[in-house]
């Protein structure tokens, strides 16, 4: 996948928002809480996280640190209807060249495009069986693999091309297929040179 600053900034902005404390527990602010700026002031965050493009001034980017990049926008967990998220990748439609993000939610997996000036929810694939705090995805051609922590997930593959027609988002998409001969898996490696995975 080429890897566009826009897929950068989305990346940076999920990894502050996701980042954790010294004891492993996510500080992700929910949506009642409140997030601390760099000069101790407290923001209220944005209810329908609805944020339109910020450029990054002095070292922000509205609530963020930016390190020069700028604010695309943002989705919040709340709209995913998800209680918490813990990695990402992307995939880019060669016939189109349009973007997407791909989400790991502790109830699913959420698909963002991210190739116009603001990002757009698509819709979530659901988890296989239960949540879980960890989900990790990769893409390998049109499909993504998608494993999870959670008991007998196994591995979801999800094709992509459903992403270009989505008419009226966000959709709740099934699983292409679903492999089953593992039970749960912290992380999945695509070998992209021989097509093999490694969960």
């Amino acid at each position: 996948m080429r890897r566009t600053p826009i897929f950068l900034l989305l990346l940076f902005i999920f990894i502050y928002a996701c980042s954790s404390d010294d004891n492993g527990n996510s500080t992700i602010p929910n949506d009642d809480e409140e997030a601390m700026s760099d000069d101790g002031s407290m923001n209220n965050d944005d209810q329908t996280g609805t944020t339109s493009f910020t450029p990054c001034e002095n070292g922000m980017a509205d609530i963020y640190p930016c390190n020069g990049y700028n604010l695309l926008g943002r989705i919040t967990l709340t709209e995913f209807a998800a209680g918490s998220g813990n990695d990402i990748w992307g995939w880019r439609d060669t016939a189109t060249g349009r973007e997407f993000a791909l989400v790991g939610l502790d109830n699913g997996t959420a698909f963002v495009e991210i190739s116009g000036d603001e990002p757009v929810y698509l819709g979530k694939l659901p988890t296989a069986t239960n949540p879980s705090p960890w989900r990790d995805i990769k893409v390998y051609g049109d499909h993504a693999f998608i494993v999870s922590e959670a008991n007998n997930h196994g591995i979801q593959v999800f094709d992509l091309k459903q992403l270009i027609t989505v008419s009226n988002p966000p959709a709740t998409f099934s699983t292409t297929n679903r492999y089953t001969e593992i039970g749960n898996a912290h992380n999945i490696v695509i070998n992209e040179e021989m097509g093999f995975a490694y969960p």
